[in-house]
């Protein structure tokens, strides 16, 4: 159970500092900065084998959630050709529609994904027959 605390801790800060970077919505505290590196210490020791705690998760398995938080740059990266793909090319034709399907766009991109990585993450720790 410890194992699981701490992995879910691990991709909800990994999934944060993404969030925080890409969007630059808000900034990072040090002191979270700080938890986050020790978290991310405390994984790793624990993923190969330097800690004894019950049941560390497959390297297969950690690989590909840890896959699924660095997939959130691709997506960034996506999102913004998209953004200015679309910028260009219906902010003319559709200037009455634009901007409402411009924002969802954006809410799909730039938040939601974030959230539904994390929850897919969290699923796959605590139920391991779901990886």
């Amino acid at each position: 159970m410890l194992a699981e605390i701490v992995y879910s801790i691990f991709f909800g800060l990994i999934d944060l500092i993404l969030f925080s970077l890409l969007t630059q919505k808000f900034k990072i505290d040090k002191k979270l900065t700080i938890l986050s590196i020790a978290i991310l210490l405390l994984t790793i020791f624990m993923q190969i084998g330097l800690l004894k705690i019950k049941s560390p998760m497959p390297n297969k398995d950690f690989l590909g959630l840890l896959g699924f938080s660095f997939g959130l740059l691709v997506l960034n990266i996506i999102g913004r050709f998209q953004g200015a793909f679309f910028d260009e090319k219906f902010n003319k034709q559709l200037s009455s529609v634009y901007p409402a399907f411009k924002n969802t766009i954006d809410f799909l991109f730039n938040k939601l994904i974030y959230i539904m990585i994390y929850i897919y993450q969290f699923l796959a720790i605590w139920r391991p027959e779901q990886r």
